[in-house]
Formats: structure tokens, C-alpha cells, sequence
């Protein structure tokens, strides 16, 4: 596929990477401009600011430990790995989201976080392995172009497309989160998973007290060094856990985290805006209020504004102008550090498919309970459900993803909840883009682990929304300058929700892990709720102020790719518009990679550096 030139800011994205040992004297690759942070044979280099992505090293006599991403491991921790060697749960030991090096004379090890909130990725270089925290970085090393079967499942079956380490670029792969990941020399990265959930153990609510710790050290951490931290209030429960545990932190101290709630100019009521004042009004919270307006709405301006290139569609690219504008009146507050609630809702919950898991363990009382549940929210019927439990019971991780591939080619009778997804193909994808994400998983069917538990799929799903999440740091830091950050997503946060979830997950119950996990901190009409706001009506209206634009867009890349039938997918935008079905046919992953192509701009040029060319410490 095509790329445009590169755009101005280029030489500006945050990268931090590095390569396996080679000859002492020997040439290493390096993207050009950057800085050398650790010297040849196996350099550790760094581009961009480190307003995020920021990369800490300690140096002992035979080893060299690097820290790539916000951690609150003290100076002490690196130094003792430094000396002594990196323990296997340094990566989840401490506050935040971070990947941990270590160079040795002969072999480089990578520690990965527990939610590729950090991810890492690597390519072939000759006799070396080149690692990098930007797959869009080492496709300019390898050469390699968009992975066009990446991108039609991407299209097709949202959210699973990284499924058995793939990239957005053809030859370079994702190291696995939770592993111990050896490079030597230009073997093949030697892998290891180091991490497995922990049952429920303890008893009573001891759990749920270590996740509300966790939590509450992943808030701490960041607003205890930043000079004016900022926090999202929707008034939903994950943000106002944010705003409560940054206030509880701040407040005696005499400072305030500044929270800001965005809302449709001229609405001051209705949904999450009512539950707002209750959080805003606890001690050591500043409450901003910031109205949108039309051109703030979802896919506004995605034909006309060019973005950051960046390694893949990042969330926020459909409503580009509504990220901006919000991320924008937290910058002019002031505020140096910004957290999200974003993946809230993937880390306190399991999918549906742990009936399942019910009827594995022969607990049937429960399962016919929550069956009658779920049937109320999802207007279907318990018999129903209880079937698909019974039929997914025995599924493998070869059955499962093979059904999946039959389902993309076929039309499947209603809705039942499964292991992956199985939605029929959309109206507007080609013959072609079926064959390729039928393809993917029939490729994972293959490779994939065997053992299937709703607790491995949710750890699975949770690696999209923290690899995702990372393209939203690095557009909020390329359009806005805002430190973004997400703590649901810090590997410590994500260890002790695997406890919690089986207890926890119920169609009777909405996020009990924050109030039983932190007592006291929400106000009652906060940790009282059982529903969350729902954004859908937005997403029409500014599909209907943009169609125009839009149905341009359906002449773009995805068509020339012959990924994409223009015809129908202009028909799929006209009903969409008119809400007639909206996410049937799945036009948001369609939009965000058609401007995501758009973006990537021409590929990141390297050179090569020796020991002799070692850059500045910083």
C-alpha cells in the first residue's frame, strides 16, 4: 500500500528501542537523529521527548537495566537488578506501565508489561534482532509495508487482529506481554510467559482491598510528581474513581487535581453529566466544565485533517477533533500529566463466555442464575444462553477460532455469545477480505494455546485495549503536547484485577471491585450505579454532519487495497447515518483506517552506529 510524505513532525515521535549484541566494534541500527542512550554492541537509542515514554538506565559492572515507560519502582529497584539481575515480576511489582532490559555481555532480556500498554516489537536486522516501543519505526528498518491480512481482520473482526504477536507492517512482530523474552545474536527471540492470574485466595474481601490498593498506588504515583494533574469526570464510575483517588491524595497537601467534564454545548443534564456534582464536589477537586460543539462531534474532519502517523489506528482517530479538543482544555489548565478511565470497563469485567467456565466446573446454580441475567440485558432468552454455554464448554482454541472463520464466510441465526467473536461478514467487504481474516484465524486455530477460560480471553482482549490505548498516549502527545495516562492499564492494576474477576462478574452486579476495593471513596449516587452513559446518539449525529466527507472517503486506500466494496460501503454509511442499524456493519474500523493510512507517511529512514559514535546521556 501507498504512503503519503512524511509529515513535519516526524523526527519528533517518541521511540525507544535497541538491538541484540553484536561485534564489539560492530555497526548497530539506528533510526537517524537518535539519541545513543547505551553504547554498541547492543545500543539502547531513544527519539522524541520523554514527556512520554520515559527511559530511566542503571549500569552495573556487567549488566545495564533500562525502564521504558512510567514506573514508580525507586532508583534503588534499578540499581539492585542492575547488580543482582532482574527478578521475574519486576514488571507488575510496582505503579505504572513499563517494560524492563536487561543488556548483558552476550544476550539482551525483555520483561513486558501485563497489558501491551508498553508494547514492544521486533524485526530481523541482518545478524541482529532490532526491538522498538513503534512497529511503524522498524517497518522502516525491515521495509516492510501494511500487513493488508492484518488489516482486513482488523476490519472484519475488531479487536483480535494482534492475535499471535502480528503488526500492523509485514515482518515485524509484537513481543508477547507477561513474558521473559531473550534476544541473541539473530535467533529467533526466545520466549517465555512468566505471568499466570491468580485464583481468588485469601478470603472475604482481601482481594478486592489489594486491587483498591493497587489502584489507588497507580493514581498516587502520578500525581505525586506532576506539578498540576488533570483527570477525565465523566461522571461514569472508572473516571470517578480517578478524580476521587487523585483528590484523596492531593487534598491534604493544599493542591487539586484539575477534572474536567466535556458536554454537548446547551445540555446540562441527562445520563453521566448527573453524576458529576458529587464528585466535584469532594475535597481537592477543580471542576472544569468544556461544551462541545458541531465540530467537535465523532468523524468530523477525518477527510480533511491529516494526523500523526502512528503503529495503528488509535481510538481516539473518529473523534480526532473531540479528543483534541478536550485533551487542549486540560493543556491550558495547565496540566502536565492527564489520566483516562479508558480500559476500565475490559479490566473489571469477564466476557459473557465464562458461563462456560460454569459449566466446566459443574456449578450450575450459579450458571442458571446469571444465565437469567444476562438474558434480561441482552433481550434474549435464558434457554438460549444456557445452550451456547453448553456448546462452548468443550471449545478449543482450534475449534473456537475455526468457527470463527466459518462465521466471517456465513450468516450466522441470531446472537449468542462465544469464545470469539462470530459476526456475519459485512455488507461492504470484498471477497478478499474475507479470505484474509479467514486466514488469520485459521492461522490461529494452528498456533494458538490450546486451553480456553474466560480468564485467558479476557487477558487476550485486554492486550488490544492496552496496545490501542498506546496509540492514544502518542496521539495526545503529537496533537495536544498532553502526557497522557492510563492506570487501568498498569501492570500491577491488571495483577491483582485477575483475582477478583470470577467473584466479581455478574449481570447482577457493575464494577463492585471499586467499591468494595476502596470503601468510602465515591459518593453514594456514584458507587451506587449499575449502568453506564452510552455515546451512540453522538456517533449518529456526527455521522450524518459528516456523510458527505465520508462517502468520498469509500474511493480511498481500503478499495484500492480491494479490502473494501465503495458501493456498499457508501450504502452502509447512508444507513448508519440514518441509524438504521448503526454497528451492524461496522463502519467506525473502516473510518479510522481509512485515516490512519492516510497518516503513515514515508517510512523512518535508519543509519548505523558504533561504540565509537555514542551519543549524549541524558
Amino acid at each position: 500500500m501507498h504512503r503519503r510524505s512524511a509529515s513535519a513532525r516526524t523526527e519528533q515521535m517518541r521511540a525507544v528501542g535497541g538491538c541484540s549484541p553484536g561485534p564489539v566494534h560492530g555497526a548497530a541500527p539506528v533510526p537517524a537523529g537518535a539519541r545513543m542512550e547505551v553504547a554498541a554492541p547492543a545500543p539502547i537509542w531513544s527519539t522524541g521527548g520523554g514527556q512520554i515514554l520515559p527511559l530511566r538506565i542503571e549500569t552495573a559492572e556487567h549488566r545495564t537495566v533500562a525502564v521504558i515507560g512510567p514506573s514508580g519502582a525507586p532508583d534503588e529497584a534499578l540499581r539492585r537488578w542492575a547488580g543482582r539481575g532482574v527478578p521475574d515480576d519486576a514488571a507488575w511489582s510496582w505503579p505504572g506501565s513499563y517494560v524492563v532490559v536487561a543488556v548483558d555481555p552476550r544476550t539482551v532480556t525483555i520483561w513486558t508489561d501485563l497489558a501491551s500498554a508498553v508494547p514492544l516489537y521486533w524485526t530481523r536486522t541482518g545478524s541482529r534482532i532490532a526491538w522498538c516501543t513503534s512497529s511503524r519505526f522498524l517497518a522502516g528498518l525491515s521495509g516492510s509495508e501494511v500487513d493488508v491480512g492484518w488489516l482486513a481482520t482488523r476490519l472484519i473482526t475488531p479487536g483480535h487482529a494482534g492475535l499471535g504477536g502480528r503488526s500492523a507492517f509485514a515482518d515485524v512482530r509484537l513481543l508477547p506481554p507477561g513474558s521473559r523474552i531473550v534476544l541473541s545474536g539473530g535467533r529467533t527471540p526466545s520466549v517465555e510467559r512468566i505471568w499466570e492470574a491468580e485464583t481468588h485466595s485469601g478470603g472475604g474481601s482481601a482481594p478486592t482491598r489489594r486491587f483498591g490498593e493497587a489502584l489507588r498506588r497507580a493514581v498516587e504515583f502520578r500525581v505525586r510528581d506532576a506539578a498540576r494533574p488533570s483527570t477525565d469526570l465523566s461522571g461514569g464510575k472508572d473516571s470517578s474513581c480517578l478524580a476521587a483517588l487523585a483528590a484523596a491524595a492531593l487534598a491534604p497537601h493544599g493542591r487539586a487535581v484539575q477534572a474536567v467534564t466535556l458536554r454537548p454545548a446547551g445540555v446540562r443534564r441527562g445520563g453521566d453529566l448527573d453524576f458529576v456534582p458529587a464528585v466535584a464536589a469532594l475535597p481537592g477537586v477543580e471542576h472544569h466544565w468544556t461544551d462541545l460543539t458541531s465540530p467537535d462531534l465523532p468523524y468530523t474532519g477525518l477527510g480533511a485533517d491529516i494526523l500523526p502517523g502512528l503503529d495503528e489506528p488509535a481510538p481516539g482517530t473518529i473523534g480526532a477533533r473531540f479528543f483534541t479538543r478536550h485533551l487542549r482544555r486540560a493543556r491550558a489548565l495547565g496540566s502536565d500529566l492527564h489520566m483516562t478511565g479508558d480500559g476500565g470497563d475490559s479490566l473489571l469485567s469477564l466476557p459473557i463466555a465464562y458461563l462456560a467456565d460454569l459449566v466446566r466446573e459443574r456449578r450450575l446454580v450459579r450458571l442458571l442464575r446469571d444465565c437469567h441475567g444476562w438474558a434480561q440485558l441482552y433481550s434474549t432468552s435464558p434457554a438460549r444462553l444456557l445452550r451456547a454455554a453448553l456448546n462452548a464448554a468443550p471449545a478449543t482454541t482450534a475449534t473456537a477460532a475455526t468457527a470463527t472463520a466459518a462465521a466471517i464466510r456465513s450468516v450466522p441465526e441470531g446472537w449468542a455469545f462465544s469464545w470469539y467473536p462470530q459476526t456475519a461478514r459485512p455488507s461492504w467487504a470484498t471477497p478478499r477480505a474475507v479470505d484474509l481474516a479467514a486466514e488469520h484465524w485459521h492461522r490461529w486455530a494452528a498456533t494458538g494455546p490450546a486451553a480456553l477460560t474466560a480468564t485467558e480471553t479476557w487477558w487476550r482482549d485486554l492486550h488490544d485495549v492496552g496496545r490501542t490505548a498506546a496509540a492514544d498516549v502518542h496521539l495526545a502527545d503529537e496533537l495536544c503536547a498532553v502526557s497522557l495516562h492510563n492506570p487501568y492499564l498498569d501492570s500491577a492494576v491488571v495483577h491483582a484485577a485477575a483475582a477478583v474477576l470470577r467473584p466479581t462478574t455478574s449481570p447482577w452486579q457493575y464494577k463492585t471491585a471499586l467499591t468494595t476495593g476502596l470503601p468510602g471513596l465515591l459518593p453514594e449516587p456514584v458507587a451506587s450505579r449499575r449502568t453506564k452513559g452510552d455515546a451512540t446518539a453522538d456517533h449518529i449525529h456526527g455521522l450524518r454532519a459528516a456523510l458527505p466527507a465520508l462517502l468520498d472517503l469509500a474511493d480511498g486506500r481500503l478499495a484500492a487495497a480491494g479490502l473494501v466494496d465503495p458501493d456498499a460501503l457508501r450504502a452502509a454509511l447512508k444507513l448508519a447515518a440514518a441509524g438504521i442499524p448503526f454497528w451492524a456493519d461496522r463502519i467506525e474500523p473502516v473510518c479510522a483506517a481509512e485515516a490512519w493510512l492516510a497518516s503513515i507517511g514515508d517510512p523512518i529512514h535508519w543509519t548505523v552506529a558504533t561504540a565509537a559514535k555514542r551519543g549524549p546521556r541524558r
